[in-house]
């Protein structure tokens, strides 16, 4: 998955010359934002820039804010969205965490970004100690500028920064797709070795028909896995919370397929451990949790 984080330049606590009271107390639409080397002044929400040979504008406008004492340490954290545009067809999101310490404010984590389709953030809201974002998902034949999922994330704050709660992601297909169930799915697993984007995109729509068949969504994953396509992980998150347990084996192998796929070998390591634990000895598990070890610890990439 290309997350889009932008590089942001160290924060040290931002000095006021007076104490902010709370992290409500500040001005967000008007607030100094590091934005890569450069520190960008909001006005009522909104800055931008033209060059002087009016060849590209950037533009940086404030999202939203969500309040929550997400780190638990009995302050209230603001969860800043704002949404960067460097004059050509991206929009890249950048969701930081912000607190008061020790009487002035600090930047003290950050979620992952994206643009548009592709990883794009539609909202952030604070439920407790959790962060529940929202975020847009593209398949191949979409492009970035059309996405058709929409990924719900679930993270919290722990001891290292923010952390995403991978097996509560939720998945949905945008749109009212016309076909018949069968057809689709007929038609997608029949292209899924030649073609997987099709194959991708008839199951998708075989999906949105029956939006709580585990099995429809586990087959969307692996045309979306075979295709190399970061959405498959979510995707297959999704399919596993649906799957009854005795489905839960070859999920989480798929899923633990589509991570390596991805260069997240740690990540696929504990999938593919679940899958073994649920399915003692099988044999091409075996291989790929060794593969995925290999990979882990500094080995070979697929």
């Amino acid at each position: 998955m290309r997350l889009l984080a932008l590089a942001l330049a160290t924060w040290p606590a931002l000095a006021a010359a007076q104490a902010p009271a709370s992290v409500r107390a500040i001005d967000w639409k008007n607030h100094t934002f590091q934005q890569g080397d450069q520190a960008i002044k909001l006005t009522n929400g909104e800055w931008s820039k033209t060059q002087e040979d009016d060849s590209f504008s950037e533009s940086l406008s404030l999202v939203g804010v969500a309040y929550g004492d997400v780190n638990g340490d009995g302050v209230e954290d603001a969860v800043v969205h704002t949404v960067y545009n460097g004059g050509g067809t991206g929009n890249f999101d950048t969701v930081e965490i912000f607190t008061i310490a020790q009487g002035a404010l600090a930047r003290i984590g950050q979620l992952p970004g994206g643009d548009r389709g592709d990883g794009g953030v539609d909202g952030v809201k604070v439920d407790g100690k959790l962060m529940r974002l929202t975020r847009r998902g593209s398949l191949a034949s979409d492009g970035a500028c059309c996405p058709s999922l929409t990924i719900q994330e679930v993270w919290r704050f722990a001891a290292g920064g923010p952390t995403q709660d991978a097996e509560a992601q939720r998945v949905a297909i945008d749109g009212s797709p016309s076909g018949d169930y069968a057809a689709l799915r007929k038609a997608g697993l029949a292209s899924l070795a030649t073609d997987p984007g099709q194959a991708a995109t008839s199951l998708r729509d075989a999906a949105a028909l029956q939006p709580g068949n585990a099995v429809a969504w586990q087959e969307l994953g692996l045309a979306l896995m075979k295709n190399r396509e970061w959405v498959a992980v979510p995707v297959l998150y999704h399919a596993l919370a649906l799957s009854p347990d005795k489905a839960k084996p070859a999920v989480l192998y798929n899923l633990g397929q589509a991570l390596l796929a991805l260069n997240q070998a740690a990540e696929a390591v504990a999938a593919l451990e679940k899958s073994l634990a649920l399915r003692p000895g099988n044999a091409p598990t075996e291989a790929a949790l060794a593969k995925a070890r290999a990979q882990a610890a500094g080995g070979s990439k697929p």
